[in-house]
């Protein structure tokens, strides 16, 4: 039932992008911020469900191993983050 719905949600997007793009309408977007861009990673809602599964995949046995697996996924999300703005600024 979850994967049905998760498919249902990235269906509905995927349609919302596809109509913003019908619009015709050819205004330049506004930069999102810093703020927003907080709000927006706070509020992803695939972030959480991934966080969830990156630890069932991995035994944890203590706090220390938790941390280690966090960090590494920290550090991968803040290149992958900052090429993506780095990307975008210009």
């Amino acid at each position: 039932m979850l994967r049905l719905a998760g498919t249902a949600y990235v269906l509905w997007l995927a349609w919302g992008f596809l109509r913003a793009g019908l619009n015709g309408d050819s205004a330049t977007p506004e930069p999102v911020g810093i703020t927003g861009g907080g709000l927006i990673f706070l509020l992803n809602p695939k972030a959480y469900p991934i966080i969830m599964m990156m630890f069932s995949q991995f035994h944890v046995q203590t706090s220390a191993t938790a941390l280690t697996i966090s960090l590494i996924f920290t550090a991968n999300n803040l290149v992958a983050f900052l090429a993506y703005t780095l990307a975008g600024t210009g």
